[in-house]
């Protein structure tokens, strides 16, 4: 169980808004994955269409409206968002999941992105190293495009910008859709 009992359920609520909008704006139906799956593959959602005569499920990771510091006032949600290559625990995160799409969730979209090409271009762009990492506490700031680690935890995550997000967007899709 997660210690922000309501961050968790915001998530569930995105997953569940984002299926909706996906099956109401291109069809098909959208199924929500085992736990086992969620937590390890990073797949929260998988969309089967039928696009020329076959069935093909898409699988995405949604990642709901948020916000750079808990402490931050509830206007700056859907301003920002986290991509992780290690979770809290050191494990492989969602940019290194195999979901075939990441969903991220803006004010007013839903954007979404291919997740390999994310990841390609972020590493690329700017290189993870554990030398380089920068711990984060409590009361420090994040710094976009940083790779970052909250103290006390092993994972390695990034703040980026809810702009460069639709900047690098295969697809956006209005909330109201």
């Amino acid at each position: 169980m997660s210690f922000y009992p309501t961050e968790h359920r915001k998530g569930i609520q995105g997953e569940l808004d984002f299926g909706g909008i996906l099956t109401k704006t291109f069809g098909g139906t959208v199924e929500k994955t085992l736990k086992s799956v969620d937590m390890f593959d990073h797949i929260d959602l998988l969309w089967t269409h039928n696009f020329d005569g076959k069935k093909n499920p898409v699988g995405f990771d949604v990642k709901s409206a948020s916000k750079a510091k808990r402490s931050d006032p509830e206007s700056t949600r859907g301003t920002v968002a986290f991509v992780e290559i290690l979770n809290r625990s050191g494990n492989i995160g969602s940019l290194r999941g195999k979901s075939d799409y990441m969903a991220y969730e803006g004010k007013d979209e839903w954007y979404v992105i291919n997740r390999r090409s994310l990841l390609n271009y972020l590493l690329t762009a700017y290189p993870y190293s554990e030398e380089k990492i920068r711990v984060v506490g409590s009361k420090d700031r994040y710094n976009y495009f940083e790779w970052s680690r909250r103290y006390g935890n092993k994972d390695a995550i990034m703040l980026l910008p809810i702009s460069f997000l639709k900047e690098k967007s295969s697809m956006i899709i209005p909330k109201n859709s």
